[in-house]
């Protein structure tokens, strides 16, 4: 049998043996987990990375549709640049309506956009009538489905002395220069 100091060795040994082999465990487990909760951290970053580029891709979508339909609405109130005679026919139905007579001649624009077309047509009219039928048809050209700007107004008595007194029914004459915006 062994001595019992042979003993003590043998189980002291053991015993630090277990101890550094325990200790050696539970090292290399608090690694792994050391490992393991910084790749959490990393994936909870990118999580909240993507999340915040997600918002921001989200909220470029919404710009981005709100914006074509701004181009749309923009688009629609432009004249087409080769069809001229759908805004003369419209001017003619205008006249009718607020019963003036008129002369209407289109004239390219002098403006380009980017590419170098021409980015309006500006209409000459000569218009008579009363002084309430040319303003209200006046009025009318900048309130139609196009988008249209007065370049210049100039309206005299029909005699052409001027003096005429404002709302009276006396004939007037207007020469209109009319700028139309085209696609």
């Amino acid at each position: 049998m062994t001595s019992p100091t042979t003993r003590f060795y043998r189980d002291a040994t053991v015993a630090a043996l277990a101890c550094a082999g325990l200790s050696f465990a539970a090292w290399f487990a608090f690694g792994l987990v050391l490992t393991a909760h910084e790749k959490v951290m990393d994936i909870k970053r990118n999580i909240a990375t993507l999340s915040a580029k997600q918002g921001k891709a989200t909220g470029i979508l919404n710009e981005y549709e709100r914006a074509q339909e701004d181009i749309a609405r923009a688009t629609s109130v432009l004249l087409d640049r080769n069809d001229k005679l759908t805004f003369i026919i419209m001017v003619e139905r205008l006249a009718a309506e607020y019963g003036v007579t008129h002369i209407i001649q289109a004239v390219e624009g002098d403006a380009q956009d980017a590419t170098g077309k021409k980015d309006h047509i500006t209409f000459s009219l000569g218009v008579s009538g009363s002084f309430a039928q040319v303003l209200k048809f006046t009025q009318a050209l900048e309130y139609t489905e196009y988008y249209a700007a007065a370049n210049s107004v100039h309206m005299f008595t029909a005699s052409g002395k001027g003096g005429s007194a404002v709302g009276t029914t006396d004939e007037v004459r207007a020469q209109l220069s009319l700028r139309v915006y085209v696609r």
